[in-house]
């Protein structure tokens, strides 16, 4: 009779586990709508349609790994700061992007002169282009033609990311 109940409790403490787990994954790592390898030569057009898991605010960025130094890879990326990153030995990136939502009822555009921001950990750096509004389950289309770059951002696993904060 004890063992019975000590697998009851088991299985039971194995079920809450996965639930809090599936919780985790539903409220955290669902928050990315898109994050996928891209191109970045010039000429290349990067077309991503996708659909928004949750209402609020968007992000728009481009990933890259730390292949660099911290300053040349920002510099690569077109981030400009307070310290005054301005010439950069290599070409920055060069680009325009279009995206619609809600079957083209709102569009937003922009280029990669403005940088809205950027995020930075140890093993990557990410400049943000954009942003938008959006609501659940709203599909949405991103287009991004680059001018110019440098091949060197290649190396760094550049990514498109869309994404919003949830808390």
């Amino acid at each position: 009779m004890r063992t019975q109940s000590q697998r009851t409790k088991v299985v039971l403490l194995l079920a809450a586990i996965f639930v809090v787990l599936l919780f985790l994954w539903y409220f955290v790592l669902n928050n990315v709508a898109v994050n996928r390898s891209i191109s970045l030569a010039p000429g290349a057009t990067v077309t991503q349609d996708f659909w928004v898991n949750y209402s609020g605010f968007y992000r728009l960025g481009i990933v890259a790994e730390r292949k660099y130094p911290h300053e040349e890879l920002q510099c690569l990326l077109g981030i400009n700061d307070a310290y005054g990153v301005k010439d950069c030995a290599e070409t920055r990136l060069k680009y325009s992007w279009i995206l619609s939502c809600s079957g083209a009822k709102e569009t937003y555009s922009g280029t990669s002169d403005k940088i809205f921001g950027g995020a930075y950990a140890t093993d990557w750096i990410e400049t943000e282009f954009g942003g938008f509004q959006a609501k659940h389950w709203e599909r949405c289309r991103l287009k991004i033609t680059f001018v110019n770059g440098s091949p060197l951002l290649a190396e760094a696993n550049p990514k498109l990311r869309v994404f919003t904060e949830l808390f």
